[in-house]
């Protein structure tokens, strides 16, 4: 037989394979050589196991040699047998082949019990071989330890058949005592995942029933503010027509504590209807009935009716000078819903008056891109710290400031401007530093898309459904036709009697 092993092969047993006999003797001698190389019980019964079955087959199929050697990190056995003309020998011993023949499968037992499993053809045969690694216990092979190894063989004689037989009992008796164990295992740990299995299924259900109480009571909300908003309309709008009456001096003069008194009287209905009409807005965008009118304007046109709509609320602030840029006139037009941008910058400039005590608003315009156009609203106000940047874009949620701001809001105004900018394919951003002032910057495609204008359908129990649902939503004005009452009044040099001047902070 030609050596075909590389130079790390340490040979450590060979014997021929003749006689039946000749299967309990390999059998017994690879239990011997596994035992000294510290394989572990379990691993020595798989490895005897594997021998016998592959020198089985080999005393069955011709092969007349089998050889025990130590090759790198790992225990090798190989039977060899002279096959001269053995033809695709690699595709004979394929598991399809061994599969169809009924001799064939104590071989694929014994490959599936080793780590590798080889065919190598020599000068004048075949080598089937079956490797398996050693265990790290064992140390570094060298010639003092491999002629050790040798030498215990020496002094282990051979034991009778029957022996064999009594020994490789109790090894099946061992390997059934550890299957039970492992079957009392698996048992427990399938009662432990039932119980946990359960546990789930009552975690699932409180869920379900959180989920239900949730449901009910956001419906409960909307149904609160579809009917406040209903309720508060009718009184609202007799009291503007009221204080309009009065403030024209249409049934008689009023003496100066009169009209103060009226004025405050006029400051707390506005506050009242912007409540209203930021709720509509809010029922409107859950409710997907937010529609676009999309027209083509130019920044210009927009600053100036901004400018006459913030004129009165800017004269009665001395000490803060309202400034929009005037060189608007290179800048490009833009196809977009001009009264919603509108009513987002109103929203700015009211946040901007209400939060600066005194120096500067600045309200400007400018080319972002070849298709983008940025609005800014910069102030000298109070500021806002970082951590209240995301916050302040969140329904109902008012930031505190060290100094009271010059009039209050209903914490919705930029919440709906946020959803509006993503409405009209744009997006907002802020820069702002406690004490140093805020901007706020709205950046807007100068051709809007219809694809962007999608809105979601409303949810079951939302605000705007229910709205939508009881036919109240159409009752009222909507954004455009707000603006051009803002913008009537405006270009009359009159004070809006319902100035929309959405603020949250």
């Amino acid at each position: 037989m030609k050596d075909t092993i590389s130079s790390l092969c340490w040979p450590i047993f060979t014997m021929d394979i003749r006689y039946e006999q000749d299967v309990v003797q390999a059998r017994q001698r690879a239990r011997q050589i596994a035992s000294h190389l510290h394989y572990d019980l379990q691993e020595l019964t798989r490895i005897a196991t594997a021998v016998s079955e592959l020198v089985r087959y080999a005393y069955k199929n011709g092969f007349t040699q089998a050889s025990f050697t130590l090759v790198e990190k790992k225990f090798r056995v190989a039977v060899w047998g002279a096959f001269p003309d053995h033809g695709d020998m690699r595709a004979k011993w394929t598991d399809k082949n061994l599969s169809n023949d009924a001799r064939s499968l104590g071989l694929i037992g014994a490959r599936k019990l080793m780590d590798e499993f080889s065919v190598a053809p020599l000068d004048d045969g075949v080598e089937l071989a079956l490797t398996k690694t050693l265990p790290l216990t064992f140390p570094i092979i060298t010639t003092e330890t491999l002629e050790d190894l040798r030498q215990k063989l020496e002094v282990n004689r051979m034991q009778d058949p029957y022996d064999e037989i009594k020994q490789q009992n109790r090894e099946l008796m061992f390997a059934l005592n550890a299957l039970k164990n492992q079957q009392l295992e698996l048992e427990q740990l399938n009662r432990e995942l039932a119980e946990t299995n359960q546990g789930v299924l009552a975690l699932y259900a409180e869920l379900e029933d959180k989920a239900l109480s949730l449901q009910k009571a956001s419906e409960a909300k909307s149904l609160f503010f579809s009917n406040m908003t209903h309720e508060f309309r009718t009184p609202l709008n007799s009291a503007t027509s009221l204080i309009r009456m009065l403030l024209e001096r249409q049934d008689g003069e009023l003496s100066k504590e009169q009209e103060r008194q009226v004025v405050y009287i006029q400051k707390a209905v506005e506050d009242l209807s912007q409540m209203v009409n930021d709720l509509l807005d809010t029922a409107r965008l859950e409710s997907g009935k937010v529609g676009l009118r999309l027209t083509s304007f130019r920044v210009e046109e927009l600053f100036a009716a901004l400018r006459g709509m913030f004129r009165p609320l800017a004269s009665e602030r001395s000490h803060v000078n309202l400034v929009f840029f005037e060189d608007t006139a290179d800048l490009p037009s833009l196809m977009s819903d001009e009264s919603k941008v509108s009513q987002i910058l109103r929203n700015f400039i009211s946040n901007a008056l209400k939060n600066t005590e005194a120096g500067e608003i600045r309200v400007s315009a400018e080319a972002l891109a070849p298709d983008q156009l940025i609005f800014s609203v910069s102030d000298t106000g109070f500021g806002i710290a970082a951590e209240d940047h995301g916050r302040i874009f969140e329904e109902f949620v008012q930031v505190e400031t060290t100094r009271p701001p010059f009039g209050h809001g209903t914490g919705l105004g930029l919440p709906l401007c946020k959803r509006f900018a993503s409405l009209l394919g744009g997006h907002i951003q802020l820069k702002s530093t406690p004490g140093q002032g805020s901007t706020f910057s709205l950046i807007l495609p100068l051709v809007h898309h219809e694809k962007q204008s999608n809105v979601m359908e409303p949810s079951p129990g939302s605000l705007g459904a229910i709205l939508s649902r009881d036919g109240m939503s159409e009752t009222f004005p909507s954004s455009s036709s707000q603006f051009l009452i803002d913008s009537t009044y405006a270009m009359r040099g009159l004070e809006t009697p319902l100035a929309r001047t959405h603020d949250v902070r």
